[in-house]
């Protein structure tokens, strides 16, 4: 799970706030702006003084929704699958028609069928399959929720419920929502499918006629490193990205993620230096970038001359 998906339950809607949940679980006013703190902490990557304060909310208030939901969740990100369940087990007992409760009790689930021993996997990924499910009828208009879904109907065998047709099924949901995001979910199962040219003719469709579209030049060239194909059109699609300023109002990729993707074509390429070049390039953009970090360990130190 990536932390981005944390910052959905920082607005804990689906019919309770997240003051009137604090409330429920205690009469502490002082509670509703501790959450706000945490949230907060979350939202700037400050991940482990996050998780001190919301355990530090459990101390006063056990059956917070709140601060289990994201104690789950950022369980869920290091790979702790029976924290998880316990946090997001909790969470939905106090507030079981809250979709971010669900959402977080599905993903818990979900990292469990992973992780789990192989006769509790199936029930595990039931269990997971059935969060999303109730998120998405709760929220109906979360992207988030019909995401979860369409990449558990993707990946999942046939026996956990998995489905290509329900997948496209959420697809579909998606571009009702979002033009460009369900552009987005259809071209992630026709890759999935190898289905290449399909999935570059959405984008050159936009781009023939809006060239400069900043988010169609960069699926475009995700597209060109997941298909291997069309390697030249993609590495021009992300040397015109980094021209731009990413466009605000939408969530658009960062020029250190850019930077980032022009690296892993390098390396499609065969040219190790250009890509070490292009993964420089990124942490000086973002030093933090980790998967920019990641890249370069990856790739080893420099050839000697």
């Amino acid at each position: 799970m990536h932390l981005r998906n944390l910052f959905l339950v920082l607005a804990f809607s689906a019919g309770a706030s997240a003051a009137d949940l604090a409330r429920e679980a205690t009469n502490d006013a002082s509670l509703p702006a501790e959450l706000r703190a945490a949230g907060m902490l979350v939202q700037s990557h400050e991940v482990a003084e996050a998780r001190r304060a919301f355990e530090r909310i459990l101390v006063r208030a056990p059956a917070n929704a709140e601060a289990n939901t994201m104690l789950a969740l950022l369980a869920c990100d290091a790979g702790e699958w029976e924290k998880a369940l316990r946090y997001a087990g909790q969470a939905v007992a106090t507030a079981p028609e809250n979709a971010s409760c669900q959402y977080a009790w599905a993903a818990a689930n979900g990292l469990a069928a992973l992780k789990a021993g192989l006769f509790s996997k199936l029930g595990y990924a039931k269990k997971c399959l059935a969060g999303y499910q109730r998120a998405a009828a709760l929220e109906p208009r979360t992207l988030q929720y019909h995401w979860a879904l369409l990449n558990y109907y993707q990946q999942a065998p046939s026996l956990a419920g998995g489905s290509k047709e329900l997948a496209y099924a959420q697809a579909a949901e998606i571009r009702q929502l979002n033009a460009e995001q369900g552009r987005q979910a259809f071209t992630q199962l026709y890759v999935g499918e190898k289905k290449y040219a399909e999935a570059f003719h959405s984008y050159d469709e936009i781009l023939r006629s809006t060239p400069d579209d900043y988010v169609a030049l960069y699926q475009l060239g995700r597209i060109a490193i997941l298909s291997g194909q069309r390697l030249d059109d993609g590495l021009a699609a992300f040397q015109r990205c980094l021209q731009q300023t990413p466009p605000e109002g939408v969530d658009a990729p960062s020029h250190a993620n850019v930077h980032w993707r022009i690296g892993s074509l390098w390396e499609l390429k065969q040219k190790p230096e250009a890509a070490r070049a292009a993964y420089l390039a990124a942490l000086q953009a973002q030093p933090d970038f980790s998967r920019a970090q990641q890249a370069l360990q990856k790739l080893g130190p420099p050839k000697k001359a």
